[in-house]
């Protein structure tokens, strides 16, 4: 045992745990290694390495008791302690649950968790118009009549959260139905349970705009949701409508009672397009946001002279150029030229003839002359073949234009040079991200005319080469307020542009003794700088503010 000084360090640990330790363990501790000193080490040390017996054998064997029995009794104790220590530990576990934090949040805070527990459908517009290319619309929503769904599923927690669910009628205020089934093939009891439960729920929402989800088949006017839903169309201020085009008819009775209606959206097919007139939302004064997937009808009677935002997105291929033709000019277009005005505007194209179909009769459509418009977003799925976007800018007048975004395949920007000279537009913000091989003076041109420009991502279907990116790096007379640039490729396509120009570009735009106003501050970039110098380079940039997304796509 280790004796005198070598005991010391023992004595440090003792003396730092014993303001924990209880005082009737402390004691018998002390009073161990008072009474168990264990044998000299210089003993240790010779009878270890002999076989010789110790004189004073019977003394050791007494103190080798003595130290035995005060082992068993430590370790019986130390069991004692184990259990109870396992014994505190699920105390403790209980009085965490009984004082969670959540327990004292207040119901304000809890009603804010519960409604991001709940799809509300559109919350906002900016939902309706994400700042990311290529989206579809969003699916339709889960049926808001299953009980073991949101938001019933909140109240069937505990007393407290259901208080502050029937406290909350914002988080009733989003009704889904699925009404393609007709009365006849629904069971009684889940008809009057449902016809129940939708009761109770508009009855929570209490007067709350709402937003209503549909999904329609055949007409079915009398049906018992339906009429429910219609009785409370003063308060509709979101209105879905998916499925059939003839399922409108089901609706008939909300016309002229649609005074909160403020978001539109009808993802609506037919076989053809059919001379439907739809008047339902002729009378929605506040009706400003119109979302569409096809135009499968007429839509002559929509209030499309007051809306402020629109968007458009084709559902499906077309079997010949001319359908397509066709489509464009008896649909889609009267559409485009009514809205007079609309501020943010979004077309996505999904078949590869859209508008290359229709170029030898864009003479005969009329000019779009869009003054109000601030934000356009052109969008196309194909990657393959010519959309023909080029066709729209020909006839497109925007003077209030500021935002510009074509995710789609441009065969050059001779048309968009035209387009802004014409529109003589302040553009803050351009992305173009599938133009065929341009000429770098042509390039230069185009931004010449954005001295506004702040926000400038582009990508050539033909390699990005230095070229291109050496224009910013001339002069800073060239979007001179520029703060945010993106270096975009197509997959499969290999940039060929190089470090030591984007480097150059970086400098001159946030190097030092730069003025804030008109610094870079972001820029992404479709690969990674690996070179050890130019990386260097890289950091002190990043170490001066600027961010940098590498491999952004």
């Amino acid at each position: 045992m280790i004796i005198g000084d070598e005991a010391k360090p023992l004595d440090n640990v003792i003396d730092q745990i014993s303001d924990r330790c209880c005082l009737y363990c402390k004691e018998h501790i002390i009073e161990s290694r008072k009474h168990v000193r264990g044998p000299l080490e210089s003993i240790y040390e010779e009878y270890a390495k002999t076989n010789c017996y110790h004189p004073n054998a019977e003394l050791f064997q007494r103190e080798r008791n003595v130290a035995r029995n005060n082992l068993l009794r430590i370790e019986a104790t130390l069991a004692l302690l184990e259990a109870e220590r396992s014994r505190l530990k699920g105390v403790l576990a209980k009085y965490s649950v009984i004082l969670h934090p959540i327990r004292q949040l207040p119901s304000e805070i809890m009603q804010k968790i519960f409604l991001f527990c709940v799809d509300r459908h559109i919350a906002n517009t900016e939902r309706v118009f994400p700042d990311e290319p290529d989206r579809g619309s969003f699916p339709f929503p889960t049926s808001t009549l299953n009980p073991f769904q949101m938001p019933w599923l909140l109240g069937q927690i505990c007393a407290s959260w259901r208080t502050v669910a029937l406290s909350t009628p914002d988080l009733w205020a989003s009704v889904a139905v699925d009404v393609r089934r007709s009365v006849g093939d629904l069971k009684k009891q889940v008809l009057s349970s449902n016809v129940l439960r939708l009761g109770l729920q508009l009855s929570r929402s209490q007067n709350h705009p709402l937003s209503i989800s549909l999904l329609l088949k055949n007409e079915q006017p009398f049906h018992p949701w339906i009429l429910i839903l219609c009785s409370r169309s003063s308060n509709w201020r979101y209105l879905r409508l998916d499925g059939e085009v003839n399922g409108l008819r089901s609706i008939n009775q909300v016309q002229h009672f649609l005074p909160s209606l403020e978001i539109l959206e009808l993802k609506l097919n037919a076989v053809s397009p059919i001379d439907l007139q739809v008047d339902l939302f002729e009378q929605a004064p506040r009706l400003e946001t119109l979302i569409l997937t096809g135009i499968p009808m007429r839509m002559a009677k929509l209030p499309l002279h007051q809306l402020k935002r629109f968007r458009w997105n084709e559902d499906g291929h077309w079997q010949s150029v001319n359908a397509m033709v066709t489509f464009v000019q008896t649909l889609l277009w009267p559409v485009l030229r009514a809205l007079s005005k609309v501020e943010i505007c979004s077309l996505n194209f999904a078949s590869v003839h859209s508008l290359a179909g229709v170029h030898s009769h864009w003479s005969n459509l009329s000019a779009l002359q869009y003054d109000c418009l601030q934000s356009l977003e052109i969008t196309s799925h194909s990657s393959i073949t010519q959309a023909g976007v080029q066709y729209l800018l020909r006839r497109l007048t925007a003077p209030s234009l500021i935002h510009l975004k074509i995710w789609s395949r441009l065969s050059g920007v001779s048309e968009l040079i035209e387009f802004v000279q014409r529109s003589l537009c302040k553009l803050t913000t351009l992305v173009i991200y599938g133009v065929d091989s341009v000429p770098a003076e042509q390039f230069a041109k185009l931004l010449s005319l954005m001295p506004d420009l702040t926000r400038l991502e582009f990508g050539f279907l033909g390699h990005l080469l230095d070229a291109h990116i050496q224009i910013l790096a001339d002069t800073q007379a060239v979007v001179p307020s520029l703060e945010d640039l993106g270096l975009l490729s197509h997959p499969g396509l290999r940039s060929l542009y190089s470090d030591e120009v984007v480097l150059q570009v970086l400098e001159s735009r946030r190097g030092e003794g730069q003025p804030e106003v008109g610094k870079l501050r972001s820029i992404q970039l479709d690969r990674s700088i690996i070179e050890p110098s130019s990386k260097r380079r890289l950091d002190i940039l990043r170490a001066r503010g600027l961010i940098v997304a590498e491999n952004a796509l």
